[in-house]
């Protein structure tokens, strides 16, 4: 089982800027825990309604889906602060191309693809943890 590790909550589109905080593997209920240091930011996922969890390629991105309220939802957990989310959406001039935007986007891709480089096993780690406490007899 993976140690405690700091991570960031995203939960699109409700917070993308990302919460700080601790993940942790309980198995007494079975669940997945993200204590943020925010108290309003907190999450905890019974095993029992994680509908799925996987390495998002090239990032120290892990996407988690699971079922709350009756409602599926998904939310991010970032190995590395989240890099700055590139401006709304600007409405385009006519001739214009949006550079900009893309420059923006662009950035943000390369901020998380170097911090893959070294979180690539550590991501995986974890999505192999949940993954194996969720089977029966896993834990």
């Amino acid at each position: 089982m993976p140690e405690p590790r700091t991570v960031w909550l995203v939960e699109p589109p409700r917070n993308v800027d990302g919460v700080e905080g601790t993940l942790m593997l309980e198995h007494d209920p079975a669940r997945l825990v993200f204590a943020a240091r925010e108290p309003a930011g907190s999450l905890t996922i019974p095993f029992d309604r994680l509908q799925g969890v996987r390495r998002i390629r090239g990032t120290p991105i892990l996407e988690v889906r699971h079922r709350a309220r009756g409602i599926d939802q998904e939310v991010f957990l970032y190995f590395t602060s989240p890099p700055p989310v590139p401006g709304r959406p600007q409405p385009t001039l006519p001739g214009s191309t949006g550079r900009a935007r893309r420059r923006e986007r662009r950035k943000a891709l390369t901020w998380l693809w170097k911090r893959n480089a070294t979180l690539k096993g550590v991501v995986q780690a974890w999505a192999d943890a949940i993954e194996g406490s969720r089977r029966p007899g896993g834990a």
